[in-house]
Parts: C-alpha cells; sequence; structure tokens
C-alpha cells in the first residue's frame, strides 16, 4: 500500500525543541468521510512508516475522523472516537471500522495544526481531548489538546532532577501515555509515574529511578482493571511493576533482574481459557505473568538479547517477534 500526499503549500519543520507542522487545514468532505466515520487504521499504518515528526500531522486527520476503541464506561458513541494507549485499544494495532483514507497533504483530509514540544511518544485520543508528551526546556511535558480544534486545553510539566541519556536520534519523551477514561497516566525514565485528571489535574506521582539505558527509556504504561503496569527493564536492576490507578500506591513489584535492557510495552493476553495474562518480552524470553499478584505462570526461550517488539494477539493466538 502507498502513501501519497498532495503538493505542499507548506512544510514540515522538525527543530530540536518543537515540533511544528506546517500544513494548510482543510477536510476534505468529497472523499465520503465525516467527523463521525472512522479512519483507524490510518494511524497505526503511518506511525509504523514514518518517524515519529509525522505524529502530530498525521494525528490531525486521524483526529478528524475518528479511531475505533473502547474505554470502560462510556457510551458507544464516545468510545468510538477512543485510542487510549500505545497501539490502540488493548495494544493490538486494530480498530474496527470502515476503510481508511491513504491520501493526505496540505489540502486533502487534514483538519488542524498543532505545534507541541519534541517528543518519539504517540499520542492518545480519549474523551474528546488528544494527549501527547514531550521535552522542552528542561521541563517533560504532558499536553492535552481539543480533539475537534486541536487547541491546548491543557499543558502540565515536571522538572527532571537529572535527564536520562538517550540515542542521538531518540527522547527523554518516547514513552506514550495511556488512559482508562478517568485519567491520564504518563512515564518519564527521568521522573516516574504521574497521573493526571482529564482537566489537567495533578492526581499522584510515583518518583522511579532513572532507568540504566544508555538509549533512553521506551517502554509505555499500560492500564489494566485497577491497576497501572510498568515494565522497566535495564541494564541493572530490572522490575515490573503494578501501582493502583487511583492513588499510586504499589501493589506488587516483581524481580527482573536476569533480564537487560529492554524496549517493549507489556500486554495483555485475553486466553481462550478466559482469563487475562500479562505477557512481557525480555532477554532471550518471553514471560507470562499473573495479573493479580505478578506471579510468573510460564516462559518460552530463544528471545534476542534485547526485546524491542510488544505481542500482541488473535484468533487464539499470542504472536511476539523477536
Amino acid at each position: 500500500m502507498s502513501i501519497r500526499t498532495g503538493e505542499s503549500e507548506g512544510k514540515l519543520i522538525d527543530d530540536p525543541q518543537r515540533r511544528r507542522f506546517q500544513f494548510g487545514m482543510k477536510l476534505d468532505r468529497a472523499a465520503g468521510y465525516g467527523l463521525d466515520g472512522g479512519v483507524p487504521r490510518l494511524f497505526s499504518l503511518l506511525c509504523a512508516c514514518f518517524p515519529r515528526v509525522v505524529g502530530l500531522a498525521v494525528l490531525a486527520c486521524l483526529d478528524a475522523f475518528g479511531a475505533q476503541a473502547a474505554v470502560p464506561g462510556q457510551g458507544v458513541g464516545e468510545a468510538a472516537s477512543n485510542w487510549p494507549q500505545f497501539r490502540g485499544p488493548g495494544g493490538r494495532s486494530v480498530a474496527e471500522g470502515p476503510p481508511s483514507p491513504v491520501v493526505f497533504g496540505p489540502q486533502t483530509n487534514v483538519f488542524w495544526q498543532a505545534t507541541v514540544p519534541h517528543g518519539n511518544s504517540s499520542p492518545i485520543v480519549v474523551s474528546g481531548r488528544v494527549v501527547v508528551t514531550g521535552y522542552e526546556e528542561n521541563s517533560l511535558k504532558t499536553v492535552c489538546l481539543d480533539r475537534l480544534s486541536g487547541k491546548v486545553v491543557w499543558s502540565r510539566a515536571v522538572a527532571p532532577e537529572k535527564v536520562e541519556p538517550t540515542h542521538r536520534i531518540g527522547s527523554v519523551a518516547s514513552p506514550t501515555p495511556v488512559s482508562d477514561g478517568e485519567r491520564v497516566f504518563v512515564y518519564f525514565g527521568s521522573h516516574g509515574l504521574v497521573a493526571y485528571g482529564l482537566e489537567g489535574e495533578t492526581l499522584w506521582q510515583v518518583r522511579l529511578p532513572t532507568p540504566v539505558v544508555e538509549f533512553g527509556s521506551s517502554t509505555s504504561p499500560i492500564v489494566v482493571g485497577n491497576k497501572v503496569v510498568l515494565n522497566c527493564d535495564q541494564d541493572l536492576g530490572s522490575y515490573l511493576l503494578a501501582v493502583d490507578k487511583r492513588t499510586g500506591r504499589e501493589i506488587w513489584r516483581v524481580d527482573r533482574g536476569e533480564f537487560r535492557r529492554g524496549f517493549a510495552t507489556p500486554f495483555v493476553w485475553e486466553t481462550d481459557r478466559g482469563k487475562s495474562e500479562l505477557v512481557v518480552p525480555g532477554s532471550l524470553r518471553l514471560t507470562g505473568y499473573d495479573l493479580e499478584n505478578g506471579r510468573e505462570l510460564w516462559t518460552v526461550r530463544g528471545a534476542s538479547r534485547v526485546a524491542c517488539s510488544s505481542p500482541t494477539s488473535g484468533g487464539g493466538l499470542l504472536f511476539s517477534a523477536s
């Protein structure tokens, strides 16, 4: 599948501090898509094919049509416009809906533009809001924009005592936020976990040690029931953590000291036995954990030394690339 853009009247600029998207914004209704239509696949496709700098410009197109996702406690219409975590609902990179437009540009299928701080995280969409993280002026920022207009609703920042090292094309704002529909949870390796309300109020913070990884942290938190789960594989002192999403209180912590640096996000596998298992890639093996207490359930050996890809599932099968 090819992706084409129209002739550019503006340009896409990336600088060390800001992501600038200079596209003329016009919704192309002639294509047969409206604000309530679905283009969930477009976001996954483009994020897979292009660098992070394209992310929010693409999101403007996605946002105009709505991604299909589900967040507990919301009606069908509202849930249909949510993309609440890394790789979408359940982390599966799959969303139901009509075919997505694959042609976009300054005059086609683009709804709004926004300028946000530099970062490598993916945006999420929840309850009419778009949330993304970034780094600017020694601040780790979480920015919330209105889904329909692209205007900033709120922006919050935490100041790290020390900024973690990153790869030359990396960022200290690489982990993607996650939301349960009522709260937004973000993780920065240089700070820890932070929970915000949808109106931007700080609910709690959990300071965590800066990971011992020369390329910086990349794993994203996920929400499972009443827990926020985070995997911190690093070169020294790896661990898997679950905290209460309402308070930040630690529920369980599993030592993963035998695992070295890793960048994959955990995945919740709904097995054909009707049980949910937490699947975490790691150095040389893939491991399944009990979500209630973090107990190891099974392991599969033969993986690579560094875990970068996140698992997914379908048709009763679990898939993990290495």
